[in-house]
């Protein structure tokens, strides 16, 4: 998988995260129109490059399009968008037939203007139907405005048209699991790990889904071997402590939460797990060594307290320990 290609199902898990995790963890424009608008800006942009020129742009250094595209991705992965799209429209303007610089400029959209990303790559997809990183990007953003089936049904035809793409797999795989679909989730994404062994994201995805299933100890298994590539990353260590949590494991939990943030977000971050669980005792003696250890966020843990005891006093089941 792309590095480009990899970031943008990142970006799509870390979204998903971010709107069904843990609650207290430290941590639609309308498409006519929107579609019109992000037509016409494309439009615009097509001709300012037909007729300008930047001087910075040397014509006699780049002379072929191939030399473009590999400038654009030097630049993108620089953190200089709009001055790699800038490369890759003069690559096209040379080379129409070059198809993935338009999808490279699909894809730098993504984040700020998903409809663009979708207005750009449904032309291609369109004329180019057997290309799987088109669709792929319709489906990453398609996600990203809310529009669900049409993800799923973008990220299948990526899958149709090459089965051997890590990425069309591992984004249907989000995609179906953000529908709670979670064993054919599951399904499509062990095979994005089979086709690429060891991804990052891909890794990530799955422990979210089987956090999502109960199942701690896959869970636990796939951040562990995320944490083998990446073992400072803050994310990655929070699911992990949750994976253990689930296990019963809560003072390892406590040890990852801690290398995640600190000694107030490790008690916070276990205690919000052990009160989505129902274990409201649990959760409220952790609050308290929360406030105990003092740090940034003692408004939320105060919180957090305060509804542990509530749930306390109102007699709510409470959970078993696992």
């Amino acid at each position: 998988m792309m590095m480009w290609e990899r970031r943008a199902a990142v970006a799509l898990v870390c979204m998903s995260v971010a709107t069904s995790g843990c609650s207290g963890m430290s941590g639609l424009i309308k498409r006519e129109h929107a579609l019109e608008d992000s037509h016409r800006r494309y439009q615009e942009l097509l001709d300012l490059q037909r007729n300008t020129a930047r001087s910075s742009d040397d014509e006699s250094e780049i002379v072929s399009a191939e030399d473009l595209i590999r400038e654009g991705d030097r630049l993108r992965d620089q953190g200089s968008p709009d001055r790699a799209i800038w490369k890759f429209l003069r690559a096209l303007r040379m080379e129409p037939e070059r198809i993935e610089a338009k999808e490279r400029i699909g894809f730098l959209h993504l984040h700020r203007e998903p409809e663009r990303t979708i207005t750009i790559l449904g032309e291609v997809a369109e004329n180019h139907p057997e290309r799987p990183v088109a669709h792929t990007g319709i489906a990453l953003a398609s996600m990203r405005v809310g529009r669900v089936e049409e993800a799923e049904a973008a990220a299948r035809r990526a899958t149709e048209a090459d089965p051997e793409f890590a990425l069309g797999w591992a984004t249907l795989g989000t995609v179906l699991d953000h529908q709670r679909r979670h064993a054919e989730a599951q399904q499509a994404l062990l095979r994005a790990l089979e086709l690429q062994p060891g991804d990052l994201s891909v890794l990530n995805n799955l422990g979210i889904s089987y956090l999502r299933t109960g199942e701690g100890p896959r869970a636990e298994d796939m951040f562990r071997e995320a944490l083998r590539s990446a073992p400072h990353d803050a994310a990655l260590l929070n699911q992990l402590g949750v994976a253990l949590s689930l296990q019963g494991l809560y003072d390892d939990a406590l040890d990852a939460f801690h290398k995640a943030g600190n000694r107030q977000t490790a008690h916070n971050n276990l205690g919000a797990v052990h009160l989505s669980q129902g274990r409201y005792g649990l959760a409220a003696e952790q609050f308290e060594y929360a406030l105990l250890a003092g740090g940034p966020h003692t408004e939320e843990v105060l919180r957090n307290l305060r509804a542990a005891e509530r749930r306390m006093r109102e007699g709510a089941p409470v959970a078993r320990t696992p």
